[in-house]
């Protein structure tokens, strides 16, 4: 196990899709197994007398070390890419709504 670097402490959790006691595959709203495992961990963590940290609401999007070497170089990544793509993609005056974009992705997608 690696020792944290001091004041960066964090804990990182994995959701498996087979249920351990039936070997049988998850279904369910992925987003309620997050709530609950973020649920745990807080509870783990104010048990043991760490802090219990919150996202910072403005913060939209997380970036990978990649993306943000790529954003420092100004390159664009993948993630800019598609949203120039699709950007362009709704300036076309036939496409007035998300069906009319996820059509015309289809067909050129194929």
């Amino acid at each position: 196990m690696n020792m944290p670097i001091p004041n960066s402490l964090h804990v990182h959790a994995v959701i498996g899709a087979i249920n351990l006691e039936t070997g049988q595959k998850m279904h369910g709203n992925w987003h309620q197994y997050r709530d609950h495992l973020v649920h745990i961990t807080d509870q783990v963590c104010q048990e043991n007398g760490l802090m219990v940290t919150r996202p910072d609401p403005n913060r939209h999007e997380k970036r990978s070390m990649a993306e943000i070497k790529l954003r420092a170089k100004q390159q664009p990544t993948w993630k800019d890419q598609i949203r120039q793509a699709v950007d362009h993609t709704m300036q076309n005056p036939l496409i007035s709504r998300f069906s009319g974009l996820s059509g015309r992705l289809e067909t050129t997608g194929s």
